[in-house]
């Protein structure tokens, strides 16, 4: 009896604290994300490991060994890479994966890490990996124009062509001579 209580009490704190792990993994991995893209990578790196300490999720090896490859530290990310093929054998970017593994291989180690091209974004965990060879380019927001002085926009002069025109009828109007009334027939006006 004592033993079927504490296994009911423990079933839903288990399941909340899975579900507490689950959205603390969330929070880091957004940060990471973030922190990716703006090529921060040695935080990107923190925020990923610590995403996989909540949810042991081979995505997160996978974004682990980017933020190495990034950072020009060869070993670390082939560790990395490795570790993600290994755990997620039937991964939708597997063959990608491998060709940067074989690539990192053969690299000779050098002083100074050789620029390299620019990786592919971090996987996200509900996204497909992005397809080989199809770089992902941000653009930027086309810069505003330069405000013109009010008497150089074309609302401007529009409003004043229509303010002198009704001036001028207007004036016009108010100087005519009222014309006779129109009489009813068959009276004299």
């Amino acid at each position: 009896m004592a033993v079927a209580v504490v296994v009911a009490l423990v079933g839903p704190v288990g399941r909340a604290s899975a579900d507490e792990a689950q959205n603390k993994a969330m929070e880091h991995f957004r940060e990471g994300r973030k922190l990716y893209q703006i090529s921060d990578y040695r935080a990107a790196l923190q925020e990923f490991k610590r995403a996989f300490l909540f949810n042991e999720d081979p995505v997160f090896l996978f974004n682990i060994a980017q933020c190495h490859r990034q950072l020009g530290e060869r070993e670390e990310a082939l560790t990395f890479y490795k570790r993600y093929v290994a755990a997620a054998p039937e991964a939708q970017n597997r063959a990608q994966v491998e060709k940067i593994i074989r690539e990192l291989q053969s690299a000779r180690p050098t002083a100074a890490p050789e620029p390299a091209p620019p990786p592919p974004a971090p996987v996200t965990l509900a996204a497909r990996p992005p397809e080989p060879g199809l770089p992902l380019v941000a653009t930027a927001p086309a810069p505003e124009p330069e405000s013109a002085p009010v008497y150089k926009r074309w609302w401007f002069w529009g409003l004043v062509g229509a303010a002198a025109a009704g001036a001028a009828t207007a004036v016009l109007l108010s100087r005519r001579q009222p014309a006779d009334p129109v009489c009813p027939m068959g009276v004299k006006c």
